[in-house]
Order: C-alpha cells, then structure tokens, then sequence
C-alpha cells in the first residue's frame, strides 16, 4: 500500500477527486423545474405568478408561482426592457403580487477569487505531496 501512495497515480487522483468535488460545488444540479419562456410570459398572463425577480447579471428571472413552485428562466438583454413593462403591468392590475431587479453588480477581485483559488489549491496541494514523497523515500 506506501508504494500506491508513493507513485505518481496518487497525487494524480488526489487532483481529480477534489475537481470532481470542486466541480460539484462550483455548479450544483437543481431540482427546480423546467420552464420555457413562452411559458413564463403565459402564465404571468394569466396572474399564476406570485413573485419574479429578474437578475441582470446572468440574464434570468426567479419565478415563485402561485402554488409555491418554484423556477427559472432565461431572458434576452433585448428583451430586458419588454418584460420590465410587462411585469409592471401585470403588477398593476393583480396578476402579480411583486418583482424585483437585480443589477449587474460584481466585484472584480471577488470574481477573480473564485476562478484562481481552486487552481491555487491544487497547485499548492500537488507541492505538498511531490515534496511530502521525496522526503519519506
């Protein structure tokens, strides 16, 4: 068993074991609902909308229905301004008890954080080993 652990295979899947983990935090699956946007538009129509909030930054709205349910979906930045007003009008006359708009906001160090760290770590992490299997040898 110390020869797997001094071979190269086990930094190896070391590294890919933490992207594998690393990958599943970055991007967890979602157990919402599938919902197209011609469907959203229909039933913002029809007032079985309770909340929606549009995020800019990524270009989707976050929809609570009626019955609790909730979902995402996708929109154009050419369309942003359209569903603005409809969302307006719908909230104006009942169909829709509110909605919000989230700007597009982002602080650049943040971001940069969040792509390099990962990489950071398993640089760091693969150092460690490499000089951890020279040493014990």
């Amino acid at each position: 068993m110390s020869r797997f652990f001094k071979s190269a295979a086990f930094p190896i899947l070391v590294v890919v074991v933490l992207a594998f983990f690393a990958q599943r935090l970055i991007s967890p699956g979602s157990d919402e609902e599938k919902v197209s946007y011609s469907d959203f538009t229909t039933q913002l129509d029809r007032g079985r909308l309770k909340t929606v909030e549009l995020r800019q930054k990524d270009n989707t709205a976050r929809v609570v229905t009626v019955g609790d349910k909730k979902f995402e979906v996708g929109f154009l930045d050419e369309s942003a301004d359209e569903l603005e007003r409809s969302l307006v009008a719908a909230k104006g006359e009942g169909k829709l008890q509110e909605f919000d708009v989230k700007g597009r906001k982002t602080n650049g160090l943040v971001s940069a954080l969040v792509y390099v760290l990962p990489f950071l770590l398993f640089i760091g992490l693969w150092i460690f080993l490499m000089n951890s299997m020279q040493g014990g040898g």
